[in-house]
């Protein structure tokens, strides 16, 4: 059975009272703190939207893996995942191999690889995630018959623990594969929800979803309840984002004006406002986005094909359809958020076609730190302290991993 704290009446009230997707209705945020009052909870008071400083990043890069004396650092693959572990340790995850760098002094360790031995991986890229624990790095390989693997800062493998997936009531089957985080006392955070049955005119546009703690013992446990993101061929679709983090959690549902930063049973620790406000999508930022939605269609359709093909499948009558998308009028105000290795949250702004930089505003307990800009070519994959790793990928695919300083005006 699920168990919810009082400060998730907040969300299971906007599950109800759902504003319109395009302006959001007063009446429903009255009500909802109309709400939380009578039922005694208290609620901190969010923070006015005052960026205390600005920052921008050292055109220098601290590290640059292009410069590298290792072949397997300077001509990366694909680089898909990386993270700050401390100031002498950053990890890149190249396709399924793990390299553990320091930026320092170019010393260079390496793990993983194919398989399911010990400190390898049945997934690859994006399927493997990574994790800050404790003084480890712990990676999560769900194809792998879900499976924890830890390594220390020099690659050496700490321990290996799987989730019994079968023993775990999730609502929705792909649930096991989205988790969002770990617990400093081992347990695991993920987002469930229910499937969706029809698309029919008429069936709901964003179904409930929730983030649940599962513990060793595969214990399930919902923290919070939110609505998931818009359903169907929607363009600058609305959505809830959710990071965890330093056992925190936050929630931000982009049709609301607030984020709502939880502890681990759930309990609402503050509220902070969203960082600006949608941008009104243009004529031209429409056309854009359209063309780059039909073109991902596009390719998909021929990635499926290929692999008929290749397994000898007939494709006979599978022809690609050009598809119906609809869109928003006005954008969300952010599209990206993430706790960096310090706690602090950074929440990207909403990124819309033709923008040639990236403005992320960061809190720090509850309270607004700075903002910094960030070129659009560069992919933001981790912060700690005053240091920011990068990707960067040429127009010929080719990924190089850039450490750049936070540099306070």
């Amino acid at each position: 059975m699920r168990r919810h704290s009082h400060s998730q009446l907040e969300w299971r009230i906007k599950a109800i009272l759902k504003p319109n997707r395009l302006r959001p209705s007063m009446l429903g945020t009255v009500l909802v703190a109309m709400a939380i009052s009578c039922a005694g909870v208290s609620v901190a008071t969010a923070h006015p939207v005052q960026v205390v400083q600005s920052a921008h990043l050292s055109p220098t890069p601290f590290f640059d893996s292009g410069n590298h004396s290792a072949a397997v650092v300077s001509a990366l693959g694909v680089l898909s995942r990386g993270m700050i572990l401390n100031d002498e340790r950053v990890v890149l995850l190249d396709r399924q191999t793990l390299l553990f760098i320091n930026p320092r002094t170019d010393e260079l360790w390496s793990s993983g690889g194919r398989g399911g031995g010990p400190g390898e991986f049945a997934g690859s890229g994006l399927e493997l995630a990574l994790f800050r624990e404790h003084d480890a790095l712990t990676v999560w390989d769900p194809n792998n018959n879900f499976r924890l693997t830890t390594f220390s800062h020099t690659g050496d493998v700490l321990g290996t623990r799987r989730l019994d997936v079968s023993s775990v009531e999730f609502d929705h089957i792909v649930s096991a594969f989205r988790l969002y985080g770990v617990f400093t006392d081992g347990s695991l955070a993920f987002v469930d929800g229910f499937p969706r049955y029809s698309d029919q005119p008429g069936a709901a546009d964003r179904l409930p979803e929730y983030l649940a703690e599962v513990s060793e013992d595969g214990d399930k446990r919902t923290i919070v309840e939110f609505l998931g993101a818009e359903s169907g061929d929607i363009l600058f679709r609305q959505s809830t984002l959710v990071s965890v983090g330093n056992d925190r959690v936050a929630v931000a549902d982009t049709e609301s004006k607030e984020v709502m930063i939880l502890d681990q049973s759930g309990e609402l620790v503050s509220r902070i406002p969203m960082p600006g406000e949608g941008v009104t999508v243009s004529e031209d930022h429409l056309a854009a986005r359209l063309g780059d939605a039909r073109e991902r269609a596009r390719r998909s359709h021929e990635r499926t094909v290929e692999r008929f093909e290749a397994m000898g499948r007939s494709t006979e009558g599978f022809e690609f359809e050009e598809r119906d998308y609809r869109h928003n009028e006005i954008a969300p105000a952010i599209d990206r958020m993430r706790f960096d290795g310090d706690g602090r949250l950074w929440m990207r702004h909403f990124v819309m076609p033709g923008t040639d930089t990236k403005t992320w505003t960061v809190w720090d307990g509850g309270a607004n730190t700075f903002s910094v800009d960030m070129p659009a070519s560069e992919t933001l994959l981790d912060v700690m302290g005053s240091l920011v790793l990068l990707r960067t990928r040429s127009e010929l695919g080719v990924d190089r991993a850039v450490i750049r300083e936070l540099v306070f005006r």
